[in-house]
């Protein structure tokens, strides 16, 4: 029987848990919560998994299938030359904190004036803050 979970105004379904085999099993290394998230994941077979476990399967996406792209680049060019103040807003999970500090290096690299702003999680919430970027946008620039 699939399990369902509220959480502010989402309802979450979970397909029902599955027993793995002890191939697929022995396959992720002998654990079994890795060879359950395969299956849910419909990575269900020895074959299955050992694709998507494969790190010479891995094809990372382009960014320029990503809309607007080319405007995005221009603008940041434009930014850089003009010497404009750019800052990337973060997030503070590990994947947020982690893309902030990238994007900052390379910007900084590419010459770019550039600060960033990660949010506080306990009194802005997640994601984009109309506080913060009104305080940002306010901001004189350096």
């Amino acid at each position: 029987m699939a399990t369902t979970a509220v959480a502010k105004h989402k309802i979450w379904q979970f397909p029902e848990a599955q027993t793995p085999s002890e191939d697929l099993v022995d396959m992720v290394g002998g654990s079994e919560i890795v060879a359950k998230l395969l299956m849910r994941r419909g990575i269900d077979s020895i074959e299955k998994a050992s694709s998507f476990l494969n790190p010479a399967n891995y094809v990372p996406t382009s960014p320029a299938v990503f809309a607007d792209m080319p405007k995005a680049v221009q603008r940041i060019n434009q930014a850089i030359k003009k010497e404009e103040k750019i800052t990337v807003y973060g997030d503070y999970d590990v994947d947020g904190v982690t893309a902030t500090s990238v994007m900052y290096t390379v910007l900084k690299d590419l010459g770019a004036n550039v600060d960033f702003y990660i949010p506080n999680r306990a009194t802005e919430g997640y994601g984009l803050n109309l506080k913060a970027v009104s305080v940002l946008a306010s901001t004189e620039p350096n």
